[in-house]
């Protein structure tokens, strides 16, 4: 039985990529388990069995993260939970110098070769880690067809029902406040889509100095505001909220100068 749901949730996710990449892309080929697409222009790859795939098109289609409205020219952007690297490119169109983050091996990968197919290796510096409020190694789990859930932050599932439904990776994790600190790179934006980590991440700014935040943010959040508003306002940023379904949505942050 749990084979049959297995492949009746494959088949679900295929059509659904599908769908999207006839809505959205005008010359796509699948071959096995990958898909090789054009979108606004650009040359990606993905697979076809991942959900990822979809939810990065339509996020990039929509500009969820209303990138069309910064200036990004010559401008510092670090893109935490890179995925696939839709985010990453439509930055890199308007001129931005990329710093991309994604932890997951085989997403990596598969960043990289995005990047690489569409010419912009000399304005990205691209990393197979993740951020956190220390260094460490984590044993991560996710959906086994959906590698953008993938969460350093623990759920309630008991280890061995983890082993038996879910993929398992271990990423490398650093912790955010030192590399800002470090880097001497000023950010014009960052962006943080890490699954649930965001609360502890934005909270721990408190141990780092505020001017060295960039002068926006843009974060999912995957359970309800909590104190990421308050966090935000604390460190001197204004911030509105696009609600979606399940306790999830967008924060976009703007620092207010004082």
């Amino acid at each position: 039985m749990k084979d049959e749901i297995k492949a009746v949730l494959k088949e679900n996710i295929r059509d659904f990529n599908i769908e999207i990449l006839d809505k959205y892309s005008n010359d796509y080929e699948i071959l096995k388990n990958k898909v090789f697409l054009n979108l606004d222009g650009f040359s990606l790859e993905g697979y076809i069995n991942d959900k990822s795939l979809g939810d990065n098109i339509i996020e990039y289609i929509n500009d969820e993260y209303h990138i069309n409205n910064f200036n990004l020219s010559n401008k510092n952007v670090l893109d935490i939970g890179a995925n696939m690297g839709t985010f990453s490119i439509k930055c890199l169109s308007l001129g931005a110098n990329l710093y991309s983050f994604e932890p997951n091996r085989r997403i990596f990968k598969l960043l990289k070769r995005n990047i690489n197919k569409n010419q912009f290796n000399e304005k990205s510096v691209l990393s197979n880690r993740g951020f956190w409020i220390g260094n460490k190694w984590k044993i991560v789990f996710f959906k086994k067809y959906g590698s953008g859930a993938a969460s350093i932050v623990d759920n309630n599932l008991s280890f061995k029902n983890k082993l038996l439904n879910r993929s398992m990776a271990i990423f490398k994790l650093e912790n955010l406040n030192k590399y800002i600190e470090d880097s001497s790179i000023k950010f014009e934006l960052i962006k943080l889509d890490i699954e649930g980590a965001e609360y502890k991440i934005i909270e721990n700014f408190k141990n780092i100095d505020t001017n060295l935040l960039p002068n926006h943010l843009v974060l999912e959040y995957h359970n309800g505001i909590q104190n990421l508003e308050r966090n935000l306002k604390l460190f001197r940023y204004e911030t509105k909220v696009i609600s979606r379904e399940n306790l999830q949505g967008l924060i976009l942050a703007k620092k207010v100068n004082i």
